[in-house]
C-alpha cells in the first residue's frame, strides 16, 4: 500500500515504557509512547498566543525552581504605547538588565551572590496596552523602579512617572508565592493578543539566576527486558512506597499508567531526584537534573 509504514517489535519496545520524574515536590510516573508527529521539524515556530503547552511549561518551572519569589513588580505603559512585541521586549530586557546592575551596586558580596532571579510574564490591559509582571527574589526600590521604567519607555507623561509601576511584597511563604504566581500568570482573559499587536513573542520567561529541582528519565520496555534497570526501578518504587507509609508523602493520583505523589519534606525529594538521575544514567538518557545555578541571559523575545 502506498505510504505504508512498517514498525518492528523492537521499535515498539524502544518507544513504549514509563516516564519517571521527580519535579519540585512531586514524584510522577506515567506510561508513555514516545512518538514524533509526522510534520515535526525540530524547530520552534513563532509565538502568536499563550498556548496550553506554554502554560504547562510555565507552571512546571514555578514548581521546580528554587528561587524564592517574594516580591512582585508591575510595569505599565502610558497613554501612548508600542504595538510591536519586539519593542516592548527590548524595554523589558533593558529594565531587567538595569535591575541586575543596580543589585550589584547595592550589595557588597561575591558577584554570584548578587544576582537577581526574575520570573516575568506578559498580559494585556482592557485598552490593549501590554504590561509586565515580574516576580523577583529581592526587593525593588519603588522610586528607582518608577524612574528607570519612565526613562526606558521614553515617557513624557508625569502621571506615568507616578503611577506607571507598582512594587509589592508577597508574604505568603514559598509555597503560597509559587501558587499565587502560577494562578496570576495563567489568567486566560488577559492573554488574548489585541488586534493590531504584532510580533507578540514569548509570554513568560526567566532572567538571571535559574536553579531547578527536577530529574527526569524514560525507561522503555526494552530497557526493562534487558534487565539493566529492573533493580533500580524496583528500588525507586519501593522507596516511594516506604516514604508514603512513613507519612512523608501522599498519593494524589493512582490509576493504570499514572502515579502522582506529593512529598512533604525536601529531604525525601532530594533522595528521589538522585535516584531518578541515577536511573537516567543507567539508561543513557538525557535528564535535566541541576545541582548548581545556571544563568539565563538569552533572547527573551524568541
Amino acid at each position: 500500500m502506498e505510504n505504508s509504514v512498517t514498525v518492528t517489535q523492537e521499535q515498539i519496545k524502544n518507544k513504549t515504557g514509563y516516564q519517571y520524574r521527580a519535579s519540585g515536590n512531586l514524584f510522577i510516573v506515567t506510561a508513555r509512547t514516545k512518538t514524533v508527529p509526522s510534520g515535526y521539524s525540530g524547530t520552534r515556530g513563532d509565538c502568536v498566543r499563550f498556548s496550553a503547552g506554554s502554560g504547562i511549561r510555565m507552571r512546571r518551572y514555578l514548581r521546580e525552581c528554587r528561587s524564592d519569589y517574594g516580591y512582585m513588580v508591575t510595569l505599565t505603559y502610558p497613554y501612548e504605547y508600542p504595538s510591536n512585541g519586539r519593542e516592548t521586549k527590548e524595554h523589558l530586557r533593558r529594565f531587567l538588565q538595569e535591575l541586575q546592575r543596580e543589585d550589584k551596586r547595592r550589595i557588597d558580596q561575591r558577584p554570584s551572590d548578587q544576582l537577581h532571579s526574575a520570573f516575568w510574564f506578559l498580559e494585556f490591559q482592557a485598552r490593549g496596552a501590554p504590561h509586565y509582571h515580574i516576580f523577583t527574589n529581592r526587593p525593588v526600590n519603588k522610586e528607582w523602579c518608577s524612574r528607570r521604567w519612565y526613562d526606558i519607555v521614553n515617557s513624557e507623561d508625569l502621571r506615568h512617572l507616578r503611577a506607571g509601576t507598582r512594587c509589592e511584597t508577597l508574604v505568603r511563604g514559598r509555597a503560597g508565592t509559587i501558587s499565587y504566581a502560577s494562578k496570576y500568570a495563567a489568567k486566560a482573559e488577559q492573554k488574548d493578543v489585541p488586534a493590531g499587536y504584532e510580533n507578540v513573542g514569548r509570554f513568560w520567561g526567566v532572567y538571571g539566576c535559574r536553579v531547578t529541582m527536577a530529574a527526569d528519565t524514560f525507561v522503555s520496555r526494552a530497557d526493562l527486558e534487558e534487565g539493566k534497570v529492573s533493580y533500580q526501578v524496583e528500588r525507586l518504587l519501593n522507596t516511594v512506597k516506604l516514604m508514603i507509609e512513613a507519612g512523608k508523602g501522599e498519593v494524589l493520583i493512582r490509576k493504570d499508567g499514572c502515579l502522582v505523589a506529593v512529598m512533604h519534606d525536601q529531604t525525601s525529594m532530594v533522595t528521589l531526584r538522585r535516584m531518578v538521575s541515577m536511573l537516567a544514567a543507567q539508561t543513557a538518557k538525557v535528564y535535566d537534573y541541576f545541582e548548581d545555578a545556571e544563568l539565563d541571559y538569552g533572547d527573551i523575545y524568541a
